[in-house]
């Protein structure tokens, strides 16, 4: 990166107000290491007295103002500012300008609504000069209002430059005037290629003034106001060295069909969105990785047995700070869908989520938008192809070049797919991360469905379709695919989530390629900023009784199961013996109490029948105040359970657990493990000290035996120094900032792997 270039209007000010001291600190830093321009819809007074007033850069040489959408250059020469070229607006057609706005803008404005001539541009601001900020950014956040403005104006100017602008902008300019022609004339003027710059803009979606940079082949950020400008300088100042010697960070792409990103944001299923929640946050905090994670926005969440069906998540994004940015097409069965990336920053990571509900596109490609994990085909191909190819397609359009594509799940395969023929990524480069045992956990076509869906996309990209089939092939039917498949084949380095999961993996598929990074949390996020267990305790079964309607008692042991409700994870194990059950919550001197939560696919009927189980048995009066099912499982929710709970109950079939990280969550907060041994349980040295760990053999006999030492124990000195013990052996061996050092140790490092494909399981 040889020039970076900034929008002013809401990228680095907010309304008419100078740059914050830190912005200031950060972009004269910026000036000193590397040629930099700064392009606004302003004036060049404007850019003065916001921005270059509060700078402090030493090479002014290097600070160059295109103002007015890119029809004037100023340069700093000989001591002076200095006019390098003005394209104003010619007379008649501002005239021309003017009377269209006139006649079609009071419909689109609100109140105090102004025009102002900028010279070179003309500016139409929709709530006037005395409108709070607030008022402004609440005005037309998803710019509605300004898209049929700006429709009316081209079709009355076809020879003039239309975006939109700020919070409640829009500039006409000359025809042939826009950011993209400033941006170009002064890469002439730097004598450098449009590869080596970088502009970033609020206003990159379609019909946003900022749009036209992307056709200009420079690298383009999106960012949403000052602070996530701040973030980005930083992240650029690490790529130009910045004189203090530190490394570059590492470039890494992450797919991943699902993000706990949010709290009470449901686009994500269980453990494995979360887990991708907490690597986006996490990576946000470090200086020696660089984090672009693409997913998608799914409007109704998951499909599960408690799905309302009624509620677009979707219109949460902006109120969250997720900005509409850039669209990308992706040919699918003969047509093209297209799919608009919702962008949010977290730290110095930045996270795109690809949203396919357009107008634009045909009604089945909408819906795929609907639901998390569809299980019709078509839909769920279109899902993984968006994902996949439109994910590759983003990052090229957005200038990154990753050192490590991480493709999460035999879902995102078709990404690994995309970078190879698309980004000619080395094999070295392409790294797999399969999280569960599962074949559920990847997509499998016939051969006639891979020609349909995939057939014209391979050969325009140059490739072999029965080339890219045979990869993917099962050895047990070489006329189906798997996505799995063909991508731990196309990875340089593949992992498993646990020792016990990797093991478990080669006993059914001995030529499995996977070795073993456990998976991590994030303290940050996870662990409550006290540790007054009776306060934590408190709290959850305040929430408990709310939500459920229940009258669990705040001063007895709670014992919480929280996962999703599948067969492997045997939610019913507790409930196999009523009479041992109600003993337990009955206890004169030391009752207990349950705390179930989870959901259950809709189509999962095992889980659905337990799900029922539980409810049945939460309203049974035997039961009543001492077992409580909780409703609409969330972050938020998660986020109690797990601080508040005393024991955390895991009883998944030995192999089938993968890692199962909520455990770890209540572990940083003292909560004792009841479990039975798989995933991280078997590797977590000194567990069976700091609670209980349950054989299989007679498990449901051990499982009661245990919960009645764990309430003899409970409140003890025993007990406390339990609970201290758990804290130290997940805070030391499994956090998230633990799990991605070893990812850059081991994972993202690129390597000179020869390309040969190896046999790997389905």
């Amino acid at each position: 990166m040889k020039a970076a270039f900034f929008d002013i209007d809401n990228t680095l000010t907010e309304s008419r107000a100078p740059i914050s001291e830190e912005l200031a600190g950060l972009l004269s830093r910026l000036i000193d290491a590397v040629p930099v321009a700064l392009i606004s819809g302003g004036s060049a007074a404007d850019i003065e007295s916001q921005v270059v007033s509060r700078l402090s850069h030493t090479r002014r040489e290097n600070l160059y103002l295109v103002p007015t959408e890119g029809a004037e250059l100023r340069a700093f020469e000989d001591g002076s500012w200095k006019t390098v070229y003005a394209r104003p607006i010619p007379g008649d057609k501002k005239r021309r300008i003017l009377d269209a706005l006139e006649r079609v803008a009071p419909a689109f404005g609100g109140a105090g609504a102004y025009v102002e001539d900028r010279g070179g541009l003309v500016a139409y601001h929709g709530l006037g000069k005395g409108s709070s900020l607030e008022e402004k950014y609440a005005w037309d956040p998803a710019r509605e209002k300004r898209i049929p403005l700006v429709k009316a104006l081209r079709a009355l100017l076809p020879d003039a430059e239309i975006g939109i602008a700020g919070s409640t902008t829009v500039n006409v300019s000359d025809a042939g005037v826009d950011k993209a022609y400033g941006i170009a004339e002064l890469l002439k003027r730097l004598s450098l290629a449009p590869a080596d710059a970088i502009f970033v803009g609020d206003a990159l979606c379609p019909g946003g003034n900022d749009e036209p940079a992307l056709d200009r082949g420079v690298r383009v950020l999106p960012t949403s106001g000052p602070s996530e400008t701040a973030a980005i300088i930083g992240r650029l100042l690490n790529e130009a060295g910045d004189s203090s010697g530190r490394a570059r960070p590492r470039k890494v792409a992450y797919f991943c069909m699902e993000y706990g990103l949010e709290d009470d944001l449901p686009i994500f299923a269980g453990g494995l969105g979360i887990l991708a929640g907490d690597i986006v946050r996490a990576a946000g905090t470090r200086s020696d990785i660089s984090l672009t994670a693409l997913g998608l926005i799914n409007r109704r969440g998951m499909k599960s047995s408690e799905n309302k069906g009624d509620v677009d998540y979707a219109l949460q994004l902006a109120q969250r700070g997720y900005a509409k940015t850039v669209t990308v097409e992706v040919p699918i069965a003969g047509r093209v869908v297209r799919a608009c990336a919702w962008r949010k920053s977290f730290g110095s990571s930045e996270a795109y989520l690809f949203d396919t509900a357009l107008p634009e596109n045909a009604p089945q490609d909408r819906k795929a938008a609907d639901f998390l994990y569809q299980r019709e085909q078509e839909p769920r191909i279109v899902q993984e192809l968006v994902l996949g190819v439109g994910g590759v397609r983003l990052l090229g359009r957005l200038g990154i070049v990753p050192d490590a594509y991480h493709f999460n799940e035999g879902h995102t395969g078709f990404g690994a797919l995309a970078a190879e023929l698309e980004a000619s990524a080395p094999r070295g480069s392409i790294v797999a991360t399969k999280h569960t045992i599962l074949p559920g956990a990847g997509t499998y076509l016939s051969r006639a469905d891979f020609e349909r869906y995939l057939g014209a996309y391979i050969r325009g990209c140059g490739g072999s379709v029965d080339g890219v089939f045979s990869r993917g092939a099962l050895s047990r039917d070489k006329d189906i695919f798997s996505t799995t498949r063909f991508l731990l084949g196309a990875a340089g380095r593949s992992t498993g989530v646990s020792q016990a999961h990797v093991a478990a993996e080669k006993v059914r598929y001995p030529h499995s390629p996977l070795f073993s990074i456990v998976n991590g949390v994030d303290p940050l996020r996870w662990a409550a900023p006290s540790q007054d267990k009776a306060a934590l305790r408190a709290e959850l079964v305040r929430f408990a009784n709310q939500a459920a309607g229940s009258r669990l008692d705040p001063g007895i042991m709670t014992v919480v199961w929280a996962r999703r409700f599948v067969a492997y994870k045997r939610p019913g194990l507790l409930l196999g013996d009523a009479e041992a059950l109600l003993a337990l919550v009955s206890d004169p001197e030391r009752p207990m109490q349950f705390i179930f939560a989870g959901k259950a696919y809709q189509d999962d009927e095992v889980g659905v029948q337990a799900l029922a189980r539980i409810r049945r048995l939460a309203q049974d009066p035997r039961f009543r105040g001492r077992i409580a099912y909780i409703p609409d499982y969330s972050i938020s929710a998660a986020k109690k359970l797990v601080q508040g709970a005393d024991v955390w109950l895991n009883t998944p079939i030995p192999g089938f657990e993968a890692c199962g990280t909520s455990g770890m969550k209540a572990g940083l907060n003292g909560a004792l493990v009841l479990s039975a041994v798989d995933g991280w349980v078997a590797e977590a040295k000194g567990l069976a000290e700091a609670g209980w760990l349950m054989s299989e053999r007679n498990i449901e006999r051990e499982l009661y035996r245990y919960l009645r030492a764990a309430a003899a124990e409970f409140g003890s000195a025993r007990w406390e120094a339990r609970a201290a013990a758990i804290r130290r052996i997940v805070g030391a061996g499994f956090t998230v900032q633990r799990m991605l050092d070893i990812y850059l140790e081991k994972l993202y490092t690129p390597t000179d792997e020869a390309s040969t494909i190896r046999q790997v399981a389905p």
